[in-house]
């Protein structure tokens, strides 16, 4: 039986590797542009076309990988626009917990102290994050 806390976990869960994923996607992307941008131009000393030459196939091929990764990194977006739009909506305690509960997995104690609260206070301050968030699209 799955509730709206477990569910709240998996969002965060999906969100931090959407997050991953899209940096590593975009270290890619810039390596590929690196071999994209190193093809020579023209040469027009000898006959032919410049299709045989081995650095010209790589960068087409480096080209082609760079439209891929776009296309994954356009698919991705959906998420942390979504993530985005929810940290928008919330008031500036929320937006403290999620972002510590996103990024950093501190306890609870140390999220009670940088909210100056007790840990009580915390724990409800939590649980209504929860409630906010599964109230979300209501």
């Amino acid at each position: 039986m799955t509730t709206y806390r477990s569910e709240f976990y998996e969002w965060i869960k999906k969100v931090r590797k959407t997050n991953w994923t899209i940096k590593s996607l975009e270290q890619r992307r810039e390596h590929y542009a690196h071999i994209w941008y190193s093809i020579g131009g023209p040469t027009y000393d000898r006959t032919g076309g410049h299709t045989n030459d081995p650095f010209y196939v790589r960068g087409m091929n480096a080209l082609d990988k760079m439209l891929e990764i776009d296309r994954k990194l356009d698919e991705l977006e959906t998420v942390i626009v979504e993530y985005n739009k929810f940290y928008d909506s919330l008031p500036k305690k929320f937006q403290l917990i999620l972002t510590n509960v996103m990024f950093h997995e501190p306890s609870m104690v140390s999220i009670a102290y940088s909210l100056h609260c007790s840990r009580n206070m915390a724990y409800k301050l939590k649980e209504q994050l929860i409630d906010k968030w599964a109230n979300r699209h209501k």
